[in-house]
């Protein structure tokens, strides 16, 4: 995209996908290639919040009435957000409060914004390391991961979608998997069927 001589839009990262794993009856326009349609593109919708940010959008955008123009009402409707995929309440349970104490936080070096990373069973197999980050919005169970567990692979359902990491590059998924994971201790234990 350009405006007055000058290219405001980012040259996407090409996708890293083979042709079979891509749908090809969907094109997207954004990064000239077939795997999704355009109005489904994280890419590209990143690409126009980030243009929304630095101004070079203004003139989309909703304008403030002209003077002499009474405002218009607003009404607002306040909605719970929208459920997310895979996340839920997992556990109301009467039981001990689980909370850090300032002698724990004395060997974590401050400001942090470190997640939390706990062994937790999953479809009775303990998986180490668990990342646990509310502000994912997508339950990742590493290939690696998933082979020593020791899985049939028929559970494993097609997803086609590919996942758009930090860094703004594509991974395509091997597909999804459901399974019981497993949060507390015994006597206070809670199962919950997440995908992966």
């Amino acid at each position: 995209m350009k405006t007055k001589g000058k290219d405001i839009l980012k040259k996407p990262v090409p996708m890293r996908a083979s042709s079979f794993e891509l749908n090809q009856r969907r094109y997207c326009r954004y990064y000239r290639s077939a795997g999704h349609n355009t109005d489904d593109c994280h890419g590209l919708k990143g690409e126009i919040e980030s243009l929304i940010r630095r101004g070079h959008l203004k003139k989309f955008l909703a304008r403030p009435p002209s003077v002499g123009e009474p405002p218009q009402p607003q009404h607002w409707i306040e909605l719970p957000p929208p459920p997310q995929p895979g996340r839920g309440t997992i556990a109301n349970l009467d039981a001990e409060k689980f909370s850090f104490s300032e002698e724990d936080a004395s060997h974590v070096l401050q400001p942090h914004s470190d997640a939390l990373v706990i062994t937790m069973p999953v479809s009775g197999v303990n998986i180490h390391r668990t990342l646990v980050d509310d502000g994912s919005s997508v339950n990742v169970l590493y290939l690696r991961t998933f082979k020593q567990m020791d899985i049939d692979v028929r559970h494993v359902r097609p997803f086609s979608k590919p996942l758009q990491g930090f860094t703004g590059d594509y991974v395509n998924l091997k597909g999804q998997i459901t399974l019981v994971v497993e949060l507390g201790s015994p006597p206070v234990t809670r199962e919950s069927l997440q995908t992966l």
